[in-house]
């Protein structure tokens, strides 16, 4: 099934176009300096060297490098190492997904978050259920949460005389993005139609006043998520663990600061377990296991802040015909596309992913199946490469199982920019990277004067990827893949379990310095060059 029609590679200018055009009207003294340094860069050693001098240089096998670089004005591909050879593309899935949704869903589209009911209101009491429905927006917040909330009072409600009730079906839910990834990992949290700040709390600590969930953007603590210090009863900890351990737990269904309610329902609960050496004050992000019911008490919570009380929170389907009392509508999907292109967000690639596909499928498809969906539009859409050794096993990245070929990554990028979605510029979405930054940084600048480089990046230990589009000399719009993989020492990195050892994280990280600095030098290698 294609998603449109095959026009054929192709090239859209629009904000490239103004870009130059503004470098071109700069003052004289700009364009000399720009001028300069664009020689300077020109005779730097990454200019001279060839690729593969630049690829042993780095300390890397042939093998564990794969790009590709192609004209879009043209249609040529300009340069190319194992273009065809699947790598592991880490973030750089959030590519494809984003692509993909937005010409599924439209650059406009925006997700709802509601509060709708089955009853009428007398005297200040709902007389009926009450139901807190997810449409999946993925960047809901504590300020919005509390607007929507707000909206009970608005409608004269007091009380409820009936349940209150979640329903976060709309799109698959489960506790975590990657369950071969650490548990206490901020960005592997759960998700479903429902999600709020990210599904992360804040845990606080000092040693006064112990481990806490701590309030942050308007976001009141809430007693479905716990936590407590190892004592004589638990098992033995493990050096390997870190400093927390995760157990579900039923906890009672009442928030902080709430009356306990008789024959409180049994609700997915939160225990977070702090490592018996825990010591000192500090506070960190934690992963939300089960967020429908984490929004649904933290909802809660804010309407006792309002007078509002409500009754313990449910999992329940809202009746299609219930009314609405109030609505939350989330920015345009081009705007959250941008942020989580930005931030790398896994949460927003993975809800906008399913949402995507569950407007073509009219299923709550799970993220494997969902991307693997997403993954058929790019085969059936773009039939003139070899798709075989395409796989999408989520929307995020995060995950050991999907692979990609440089030449199918330069290629998504070509047709995204063909396309322009409605005369939105994709590579506008993407963030702008300039080089020489140990956090790996995204900035508007780009140092000594030089075209920007638009690109996603994609990084996991022992794995590593840019993809996006540069300017070079000739004026032509670029489009080009890099990848780097090292996959026995990722499997040993993995079997090991050592994303909590110290000299092995270490050493991790200078294989990513590596991978960077050759991929820098391959772009500035690119725009003088081309």
């Amino acid at each position: 099934m294609a998603f449109l029609a095959r026009r054929g590679f192709g090239f859209g200018l629009t904000v490239f176009a103004a870009l130059l055009a503004a470098i071109i009207a700069q003052p004289a003294e700009a364009r000399t300096a720009t001028k300069k340094a664009a020689a300077a860069a020109a005779a730097s050693p990454a200019k001279t060297a060839t690729a593969a001098e630049l690829i042993a240089h780095y300390g890397f096998a042939p093998h564990q490098i794969g790009f590709a670089v192609r004209d879009l004005q043209t249609g040529r591909w300009l340069s190319a190492h194992n273009a065809q050879e699947p790598f592991l593309p880490a973030s750089v899935s959030k590519v494809p997904t984003t692509v993909a949704a937005l010409e599924l869903l439209g650059p406009s589209y925006r997700w709802e978050t509601r509060l709708v009911t089955t009853g009428s209101v007398v005297d200040g009491v709902l007389k009926g259920d009450l139901y807190l429905v997810g449409g999946g927006d993925p960047v809901l917040d504590g300020r919005r949460l509390s607007a929507l909330v707000d909206t009970l009072g608005t409608a004269g409600i007091r009380t409820v005389d009936g349940r209150f009730l979640y329903d976060d079906t709309l799109i698959a839910s489960a506790p975590e993005i990657e369950p071969s990834q650490p548990a206490d990992l901020a960005y592997n949290p759960g998700f479903g139609a429902l999600a709020l700040d990210f599904n992360r709390v804040m845990l606080t600590w000092d040693p006064k006043g112990g481990p806490r969930m701590g309030e942050v953007f308007d976001v009141p603590p809430v007693a479905s998520v716990r936590f407590r210090i190892s004592g004589p009863q638990d098992p033995p900890w493990s050096t390997k663990a870190g400093a927390l351990r995760y157990e579900d737990t039923p906890p009672p269904v009442v928030a902080a600061g709430l009356a306990p309610m008789a024959h409180a329902p049994q609700m997915p609960g939160e225990s977070w377990v702090l490592a018996p050496t825990w010591k000192g004050s500090g506070s960190t992000w934690l992963p939300v296991k089960h967020p429908g019911a984490h929004v649904a008490q933290v909802a809660r919570a804010l309407a006792q802040r309002d007078g509002v009380t409500l009754p313990p929170p449910q999992p329940g389907a809202a009746p299609p015909r219930a009314r609405v009392i109030g609505l939350s509508e989330s920015p345009p999907l081009f705007e959250v596309a941008t942020a989580a292109l930005k931030h790398s967000n896994n949460l927003v690639a993975e809800m906008i992913g399913m949402t995507a596909t569950r407007r073509i499928t009219g299923r709550a498809l799970a993220p494997s199946e969902s991307a693997e969906t997403l993954a058929a539009l790019f085969r059936a859409t773009l039939p003139g490469l070899d798709w075989s050794t395409f796989r999408l096993a989520n929307h995020s990245g995060l995950t050991m199982d999907s692979r990609m070929t440089p030449e199918q990554m330069t290629a998504i990028l070509d047709y995204a920019q063909l396309h322009a979605f409605s005369g939105l510029d994709y590579a506008g979405l993407l963030p702008t990277r300039r080089w020489g930054l140990e956090d790996d940084s995204d900035l508007p600048e780009t140092r000594d004067g030089r075209l920007p480089v638009w690109a996603k990046t994609g990084t996991v230990y022992y794995g590593r990827g840019l993809a996006g589009y540069i300017v070079p000399r000739s004026g032509h719009l670029l489009a080009f893949s890099f990848f780097a993989n090292d996959l026995d020492k990722r499997r040993t990195f993995d079997e090991a379990n050592l994303h909590h050892d110290g000299r092995a994280i270490a050493a991790a990280r200078g294989w990513l310095g590596r991978a960077r600095a050759l991929e820098r030098d391959l772009v500035e290698r690119w725009l003088a060059t081309y």
